[in-house]
């Protein structure tokens, strides 16, 4: 596993890694149900690279807070991971609004033709004092979901919900 951030000076301009290398040494070959299982046994070949974030940002102290591009953890509202975007304004001190999307990523799927759901949040952040915070934000998602045996799919769009948090 390795986990690597490099920062310019300025503290403006961010890029970061995490990358987890494994490889399955037990020898139980796929479809087999004996032994001591995992979900790292239906991988095939038995090495492989899981990256857990890949992602350039730009930080500023003006209105533009942040601006991040590629794989990233959500940073607010229900945890993830996914590939995409995210971009934060403070156009007053006290409050910030921010927006993210892109594609899910399923690092512990089962079968690795798992594509990964569509998601997008909006939402703002307000901080009237250092000690309290006030989070609402707007989360849609586009799950791909099976249809039937006959491996048929369709899309399926989840009632988007507004989530208060404070904290």
């Amino acid at each position: 596993y390795t986990d690597l951030i490099l920062t310019d000076p300025g503290d403006r301009f961010t890029a970061a890694a995490a990358a987890g290398l494994w490889w399955d040494i037990d020898g139980v070959p796929q479809g087999r149900s004996y032994g001591l299982r995992s979900i790292r046994d239906a991988r095939d070949p038995s090495i492989w690279l899981d990256v857990y974030k890949l992602y350039a940002e730009y930080r500023d102290a003006g209105v533009l807070k942040l601006a991040r591009g590629g794989r990233q953890e959500t940073a607010h509202g229900e945890p993830g991971v996914f590939d995409g975007a995210t971009i934060e304004l403070r156009p007053v001190p006290p409050l910030t609004l921010f927006a993210f999307g892109g594609r899910e990523e399923y690092f512990y799927a089962i079968e690795s033709s798992v594509i990964g759901n569509w998601l997008g949040s909006a939402g703002a952040v307000w901080r009237p004092t250092h000690s309290l915070k006030l989070e609402a934000d707007y989360r849609l998602n586009i799950e791909e979901i099976a249809t039937g045996f006959t491996g048929q799919s369709a899309s399926l769009t989840t009632a988007p919900r507004l989530a208060n948090r404070s904290s």
